[in-house]
């Protein structure tokens, strides 16, 4: 098989594309996310004002081809399949990353001969790429700084358990205190 290759998780399970026996051709190229802006226009003034929006979900599509000499559709169906379960995918060449699928839609598949299969998936992944091997960050002392290692800022999910009274307990961020209560 391909040295290149995709993983695909659906949230409980991992399989590769080698697994259900099926290659990616090229290696595809991965789209940038593009920001969308509310334009205005005032009459009168030179320009236009833009305000940020926020960023639009990408697509990225990838050609896979695969041969079976003995049930073509059944290959086809596993892969397929497959796909229509995954919530995210990552490929071998550059595995610290994920893209994270909002929906997934396919082309015709094509055969050729009656062994080899084509098929395009169409990935909508969200604007962002997300790194794999974050650990969680438990907080056990009264301080601590968490880094954003990305490019934008965050929105981060911050979960506090606790057992027993919380009095006076806050979390300051860039200077803005979040009490807990």
């Amino acid at each position: 098989m391909n040295s290149f290759y995709m993983i695909l998780n659906n949230g409980v399970t991992t399989t590769t594309t080698e697994a259900l026996e099926c290659t990616i051709p090229e290696r595809p190229s991965i789209p940038v996310a593009e920001m969308e802006q509310e334009v205005v226009s005032i009459p009168g003034r030179d320009g236009e004002l833009r305000r940020n929006v926020g960023y639009k979900d990408r697509i990225f599509p990838v050609s896979f081809h695969f041969k079976d000499g003995i049930n073509l559709p059944k290959t086809s169906r596993k892969l397929v399949g497959a796909m229509m379960n995954c919530k995210s995918f990552q490929f071998s060449d550059d595995d610290e990353v994920e893209y994270r699928v909002c929906n997934v839609k396919f082309g015709d598949i094509e055969r050729e001969l009656r062994v080899l299969g084509r098929i395009t998936a169409q990935f909508t992944i969200q604007p962002f790429n997300y790194y794999t091997n974050v650990n969680k960050i438990i907080m056990t002392g009264s301080k601590i700084t968490i880094n954003n290692p990305g490019t934008y800022y965050s929105r981060p999910l911050i979960k506090v358990y606790s057992s027993g009274t919380v009095l006076n307990q806050s979390i300051t961020i860039d200077g803005t205190s979040i009490s807990i209560k």
